[in-house]
């Protein structure tokens, strides 16, 4: 249940990442100043979403101002908080898991968006709306890529799989879509580039949901501390690892071996997890014991 809740809201994030590009493609003109109006929709969408924001948080705020009034028996059913320090969760193997995997995941996702318009048009030749065309298409199927993994692993629960494995199945599904790229120096453009630069995509963002689903595993009491410490630590890591692409570039003249490395990246978290992650049953173990 968690991966199917975190896919849609992970999907939801592509939403507007498939409409910009074709909005773009509508508003920029030969005018210097054109880009101009991009950013100041961004603006006017942004100030309408914190008033948005606002009124239903503190809606929903008023009328469940006391949970515990409107469910009688809550005491009861609400599961009790660990009794775990900050610093046991944050020193776990759960923990350096989740770190691992998302430093990866985050790299190849972030590498993959940024770069893919450049490499288009000036790897392979593809003129801009021929490539703004297909990022609309690219973020697309990466959504429906990031939805699916939500749905795949919640079916395959509901068949009698167990946690761990239905999540790490399909993890291995979204490896081998990302890993397709290692074919990337051998292809010229076309069909085939195409594809595999969707399949990537898709299995890119697929993975998402799937880490999100272990971290709120890691710890539950200290889940916000423990992901907002290893987020940045991603953002860092995807960071250095964008001078690193640009550099090979530059020395190779070359896109395609940079991809090839990308598409390893995600063997490393799916063997990890695979390896490392405690069972369904070890972890029912551990929730008794705390």
């Amino acid at each position: 249940g968690r991966a199917m809740g975190n896919s849609v809201l992970q999907s939801g994030t592509s939403i507007g990442a498939i409409a910009t590009p074709l909005v773009m493609l509508a508003v920029l003109t030969d005018d210097v100043g054109s880009w101009r109006i991009g950013f100041q929709g961004i603006a006017i969408a942004g100030l309408l979403w914190i008033a948005l924001w606002l009124f239903v948080v503190r809606a929903k705020d008023f009328r469940s101002s006391d949970p515990d009034s409107a469910q009688p028996n809550s005491a009861t059913s609400r599961p009790q908080p660990s009794q775990t320090s900050f610093w046991q969760d944050l020193l776990s193997r759960r923990f350096v898991l989740m770190l691992v995997t998302v430093v990866a995941i985050n790299i190849m996702w972030q590498l993959l968006r940024a770069w893919l318009p450049k490499i288009m048009q000036e790897h392979y030749g593809y003129g801009e709306s021929q490539t703004l065309i297909f990022n609309s298409v690219w973020y697309a199927v990466t959504d429906i890529g990031c939805f699916g993994v939500g749905l795949v692993t919640f079916w395959l629960g509901t068949q009698g799989w167990s946690i761990k494995g239905s999540r790490l199945t399909v993890m291995a599904y979204c490896a081998m879509g990302v890993s397709s790229l290692i074919a990337v120096p051998w292809l010229e453009g076309g069909p085939m580039l195409l594809g595999i630069l969707l399949l990537a995509g898709a299995g890119a963002l697929g993975m998402f949901p799937l880490y999100y689903s272990f971290s709120q595993d890691v710890s539950r009491e200290h889940l916000g501390k423990v992901v907002s410490l290893a987020t940045p630590i991603a953002w860092i890591a995807s960071s250095m690892a964008q001078s690193e692409f640009g550099r090979l570039a530059d020395e190779t003249g070359r896109f395609d071996i940079g991809l090839m490395l990308v598409g390893t990246l995600p063997i490393i978290p799916l063997i990890a997890l695979w390896i490392f992650w405690p069972s369904d049953s070890a972890e029912s173990h551990e929730r008794v014991a705390t």
